[in-house]
């Protein structure tokens, strides 16, 4: 089974360098093997590459791919556990927004090798510095919410916004809760 994907926008980190991409369920496939015809020129019973589109969301364009379609997550199997030293940042959502808020499902720049589906992160507003009469304060970093990690990958993940006391931005410090 794969899956059509269409590009919607890269991912990037808090310094600029790209993570990832992040593409948009489009369509389903099969492989369908057909054995080239036995006149054609130069042939020697080659299988030629021809998918089936078996189920479609929207229409799909030129520059979409096909890829391995991803096995859904049980959720049988997952545990809620609480960070402890992971840390990392939201740098983005699955649109690209900057705000959050909610029920919002956001990209962190942790990857599988750091968190794992079920982990609980605390998220916090970014730092922020006040100078008064040439003297630099830092403020306390408030806690804005809690988000749970649903998908992770090589170099991201995904986690949902499950309590924010207030809007979320891009930069939101994630660490134990």
């Amino acid at each position: 089974q794969y899956a059509v994907v269409h590009k919607q926008h890269t991912i990037y980190d808090m310094q600029g360098a790209a993570l990832g991409v992040h593409v948009k369920h489009v369509a389903d496939a099969q492989f369908q093997p057909i054995r080239a015809r036995q006149h054609v020129a130069g042939s020697n019973n080659a299988v030629a590459k021809v998918f089936k589109v078996t189920d479609s969301k929207q229409e799909i364009t030129l520059g979409d791919s096909i890829v391995p379609k991803p096995s859904l997550l049980d959720l049988s199997t997952v545990t809620l556990t609480v960070a402890d030293s992971q840390q990392g940042y939201i740098v983005g959502g699955v649109s690209t927004r900057t705000r959050w808020s909610r029920g919002d499902v956001v990209v962190m720049d942790v990857g599988q090798q750091q968190t794992r589906p079920g982990m609980v992160f605390g998220i916090y507003a970014p730092d922020s510095t006040l100078t008064h009469l040439g003297k630099t304060y830092s403020q306390p970093q408030l806690k804005q919410g809690d988000l749970v990690v649903i998908a992770t990958f090589a170099t991201t993940s995904f986690g949902v916004i499950v309590n924010a006391n207030s809007t979320i931005q891009r930069g939101a410090q994630l660490r134990a809760p």
